[in-house]
């Protein structure tokens, strides 16, 4: 039965999956190309595959390795800080520009799409048109996913959610060594470079603020389970 698996070793035992194109149908055992056999609900893809949304893709070879994911992203970060720290200076008589009025229109809109994406998440059917562009902005509900982390061996629901549990962590650790960083600079070479304190924690509770929806969305997600034909409720995101 489409949209329907069962294990090879439990083959009455019924999962129901969340995405059709997962389950196709068929003997126990039966999943979609590349996915996992063995993982009930077909929910994961073979190792060294991606799920992009609608099917199981290969991994480069430079996904596979550990430089997309973590190395590229823990480099870019601090430049980000940096960038944040220098746009975020303005006093305020100068919170009416329009570089600030800019700022707060790409908030809004980095706001509306993460809800857009998380109500996708429910038991909603979008158009093929309305679902391709709330396909692209899936980054906004989970930043992360651009570099692929899938690939680099974070794929199944335990992993993912440790990584981003301790997402905010890292984030605050990256931030401290930047400011640290800035104060080391201003001692060695005299310029005026160092963090000011109140400035760097308005940064990092700026970010929290902004990506707090899908914060929310994760923590909730520990929560949000899903009935099957067996009788047992799952996890409606593993």
């Amino acid at each position: 039965l489409e949209s329907h698996m069962s294990l090879a070793d439990a083959p009455l035992s019924v999962f129901k999956c969340n995405i059709a194109n997962r389950c196709p149908g068929g003997p126990p055992g039966t999943c979609g190309k590349e996915l996992d056999t063995s993982v009930r609900s077909c929910a994961l893809c073979r190792d060294r595959w991606y799920w992009n949304g609608d099917e199981c893709a290969p991994c480069s070879f430079f996904e596979t390795s550990s430089v997309l994911f973590p190395l590229i992203p823990l480099m870019i970060f601090p430049l980000i800080i940096c960038f944040l720290y220098r746009v975020s200076r303005d006093d305020s008589d100068r919170w009416g520009t329009w570089r600030n009025g800019i700022a707060s229109f790409g908030f809004l809109l980095l706001n509306h799409y993460q809800i857009t994406t998380l109500v996708n998440n429910a038991n909603l059917q979008y158009s093929g048109s309305i679902a391709g562009v709330l396909g692209f902005f899936k980054f906004s509900e989970d930043p992360m996913s651009m570099f692929k982390p899938q690939c680099a061996g974070f794929q199944d629901f335990q992993k993912t959610m440790i990584l981003r549990a301790v997402g905010p962590v890292i984030v605050a650790a990256l931030i401290a060594l930047t400011f640290l960083c800035s104060h080391v600079v201003k001692r060695l070479s005299g310029k005026d470079v160092a963090f000011e304190v109140n400035r760097t924690l308005n940064i990092y509770f700026s970010l929290i603020f902004t990506f707090f929806a899908a914060i929310s969305a994760m923590a909730l997600a520990m929560f949000k389970c899903a009935e099957n034909p067996n009788g047992i409720d799952t996890l409606a995101q593993d």
